[in-house]
């Protein structure tokens, strides 16, 4: 059994009978710019507030915010004109404690991703002036290097304690963050494993003739076939890699029909520096390169979908080759729609929670060679493809429900603003 909370913390009575919580949530950066961690909490704010838990979300006030998510009751937006990431997030929290009335009653939280030690003592302090708990919730694994200096491994065990004495309890999409956790000394009862979650009946497998419906809704051929990836156009994803290997696919391959849709942002609001700015410059030129000789009918990028359950739906093969992720949304996405899933381990590669390969999904390689051969087998090989996604869309519907992870969230929020 494993140490960790894996289910729900108990607690003596339902979420809806105990007063609603409202639950500050600090976000560096939410809708219109794409996070997944952001994007995540949007999709579950409902469901939450359906199990008495209503999500504020503080962040900061971007020059593309429109005027109906700056009047959102839900969002409350803090000017910021730092490019610091530490900055932004201190302004946030500040600008948050200021709207915070601390003589009302009602229970409330305080919810974050941050660990700098800046933001944790300014939270610190915010705890003990409004006399709230602060709930840390992981969005990316960061794997701890061991061969570091004596004077970095003192800052390191100064920051570990100050993390571990901010945060009352501590949120993991998966085991191995939640090993990542006990190993900067957090008892393993503070900490909860949830796997983010996805909405299974959005997310789910259609009939051929709707499969052709949608096809021609997105302009893509009937018959052809499509080969999908979901994520940010950067280069942790893998994307250049991915490219590289369909050029090679596509060279071996009978069907000159077969199409790469990409869909993600190709600017990243989220790379603020000039040094970021730089990097996705380069990065922007190198696919240019890379795609200017495939034909246009056998890649298709898209900036973004309002209804994207429609792009896995008329997909019929999804390929996910990131480099680092923390529980990432398209893949379970991907297979709550049946699927097939080719990913790449990536660091922080979840151990159980997306099932085992082979079965719910296979290993994408890291060479391109190896890379398209995997794509093209995968296509020809129906009857595996139509196995490896059914058994995807159920490991999702039993394991990855985001009913589930609702239950899991409410449980934990109640179970700390509620003594």
């Amino acid at each position: 059994m494993s140490p960790y909370d894996l289910t729900v913390m108990h607690h003596s009575s339902h979420p809806l009978a105990n007063p609603v919580i409202a639950v500050h949530a600090i976000f560096r950066h939410y809708h219109p710019v794409l996070t997944g961690v952001g994007e995540r909490f949007r999709r579950y704010a409902p469901g939450l507030l359906n199990r008495g838990v209503e999500l504020i979300v503080e962040t900061g006030l971007t020059a593309d915010s429109s005027d109906s998510l700056r009047s959102d009751p839900l969002v409350n937006r803090h000017p910021t004109e730092s490019i610091s990431a530490q900055q932004i997030d201190l302004d946030i929290l500040h600008g948050a404690l200021g709207r915070i009335d601390p003589t009302k009653p009602s229970p409330f939280l305080w919810q974050a991703s941050t660990g700098s030690i800046q933001f944790l003592r300014a939270l610190r302090s915010a705890k003990r002036q409004t006399k709230a708990k602060a709930l840390y919730v992981g969005t990316m694994v960061e794997p701890r290097s061991v061969e570091i200096s004596i004077i970095r491994r003192v800052k390191r065990a100064a920051n570990d304690w100050l993390f571990r004495n901010t945060y009352d309890h501590f949120i993991a999409s998966g085991t191995i963050m939640a090993e990542i956790f006990e190993q900067r000394g957090i008892p393993p009862q503070r900490i909860s494993v949830i796997p983010s979650g996805v909405d299974t009946q959005r997310f789910c497998p259609v009939s051929s003739e709707e499969k052709l419906q949608i096809r021609s809704g997105l302009g893509l051929p009937p018959h052809a076939r499509v080969l999908l990836f979901v994520g940010g156009i950067v280069p942790r994803k893998g994307v250049i890699q991915l490219i590289h290997a369909w050029k090679q696919h596509l060279a071996n391959s009978p069907h000159q029909d077969d199409v790469l849709v990409l869909i993600g942002p190709r600017e990243r609001q989220t790379f603020v520096t000039e040094e970021q700015q730089n990097e996705l410059s380069c990065f922007q030129k190198e696919i240019d390169v890379a795609t200017a000789t495939i034909a246009p009918q056998n890649i298709r990028f898209i900036e973004s979908m309002d209804q994207i359950e429609k792009a896995y739906q008329a997909a019929d093969l999804f390929a996910f080759p990131s480099e680092k992720e923390g529980m990432p949304n398209a893949v379970m996405e991907a297979m709550a729609c049946g699927l097939p899933v080719l990913t790449s381990k990536f660091i922080g590669f979840p151990k159980t929670e997306f099932g085992s390969a082979g079965n719910e999904f296979e290993f994408l390689p890291l060479s391109t060679h190896e890379m398209a051969i995997k794509i093209g087998s995968l296509f020809n090989d129906t009857d595996n493809s139509i196995q490896l996604g059914h058994k995807a869309r159920e490991w999702a519907k039993k394991n990855l429900d985001l009913q589930v992870t609702l239950d899991r969230y409410a449980e934990v929020y109640h179970h700390l603003a509620i003594p």
